[in-house]
């Protein structure tokens, strides 16, 4: 018996190697979603914009970069005018992630990365970047196409957006206090849930820090004994990350953010709150 390998056993090892790579790759991403033959169908209605084609926006498993071709510019565009000739309408692009992803963005959770990208892809063909809301969620049923995670970040309009920023001069006269407050339901830590609109409270704040180099933001996350009880996550932390995460995607330097959680033995919902304070 030769001690060499012949030229044929040679080439059905790298056969057998490959078609065992691409087998459990492939079962890899189909434990977590559905492989398909070519991307499903993507449609975007509202009004008079009407799109029908191949799924539009994919990304590669632990990325947040989404994969383009001239179609995809062409819907960027009719979706960013469409925008612009309805002053009162939202969009709201929702990042999906599989459990199984890596997050290797700068971003809290890699849905979130993957919606941001999007809004930056609208915002330079013409969207007005405060009308457009990113949330995240994971989703293990994403539909894997040659390697390409599609339904990755799915959209909708709403007239029900958050309101306008927070008036910059009351916001100036109330520097003399120094700290804002926002106040959440009990057991909940979501931006949206949150009684004095986070949002327009956030933006003027991001917009009076930015012309302050010196100031600094602290963010402390607050939660009481008994809301705590209830949930197996620490909301006081939860709270602030949220707050924290909205001031970073919207433009304020990390540096510049401070941030520490704090349980009440309260049972107050008093404590069931965030506090801002900018220190200079």
């Amino acid at each position: 018996m030769s001690k060499y390998l012949s030229p044929a056993a040679i080439i059905a090892m790298v056969v057998w190697l490959a078609f065992w790579s691409w087998y459990l790759s492939g079962e890899y991403l189909t434990v977590y979603g559905r492989s398909l033959q070519q991307a499903p169908v993507f449609r975007l209605q509202h009004g008079q914009l009407k799109y029908t084609g191949q799924e539009v926006f994919s990304f590669k498993p632990s990325t947040a970069i989404p994969q383009l071709n001239p179609e995809h510019h062409q819907l960027l565009n009719s979706v960013s005018r469409y925008l612009r000739t309805h002053p009162n309408l939202y969009l709201h692009l929702k990042g999906l992630c599989a459990s199984f992803e890596m997050n290797g963005t700068s971003y809290d959770d890699l849905g979130l990365a993957r919606a941001e990208a999007l809004k930056g892809l609208l915002v330079a063909a013409g969207a007005p970047p405060r009308r457009i809301l990113t949330e995240a969620e994971q989703f293990d049923n994403l539909i894997s196409v040659e390697g390409q995670l599609h339904g990755a970040v799915l959209f909708s309009f709403s007239e029900n957006g958050w309101e306008k920023p927070v008036s910059f001069k009351s916001f100036i006269a109330n520097q003399e206090q120094a700290r804002y407050t926002l106040h959440f339901p009990e057991g909940r830590y979501e931006l949206q849930e949150t009684t004095e609109k986070a949002p327009p409270l956030l933006d003027s704040l991001i917009v009076f820090v930015g012309r302050r180099p010196e100031s600094k933001v602290l963010i402390t996350g607050f939660s009481n004994s008994q809301e705590e009880e209830k949930t197996p996550y620490n909301l006081a932390e939860l709270r602030a990350r949220a707050v924290r995460q909205y001031l970073l995607t919207h433009g304020l330097d990390r540096k510049r953010v401070d941030m520490r959680f704090v349980l009440h033995e309260s049972n107050s919902t008093d404590y069931s709150k965030v506090e801002l304070k900018i220190k200079e």
